[in-house]
């Protein structure tokens, strides 16, 4: 994995979060495949440390990121 795929993926993530947050939502979601070919843990991890979210993983095929 490059850095360059680290940040593409917080952009995103980052993006889709102001987006929520702005919206006045508590969550968002995302299909797993967007993480196809990465190394799911560490960007969630990554994300994590950086915004204020809690990862739900429990659907089999989407990610949800709860605002906190």
């Amino acid at each position: 994995m490059t850095d360059y795929q680290l940040e593409a993926s917080l952009i995103v993530l980052g993006k889709e979060f102001d987006r929520t947050k702005k919206n006045g939502k508590e969550s968002f979601s995302v299909h797993v495949s967007f993480f196809d070919g990465l190394d799911a843990n560490q960007h969630l991890q990554e994300f994590a440390r950086q915004y204020p979210v809690k990862i739900d993983r429990s659907n089999s095929d989407q990610i949800t990121f709860l605002i906190k």
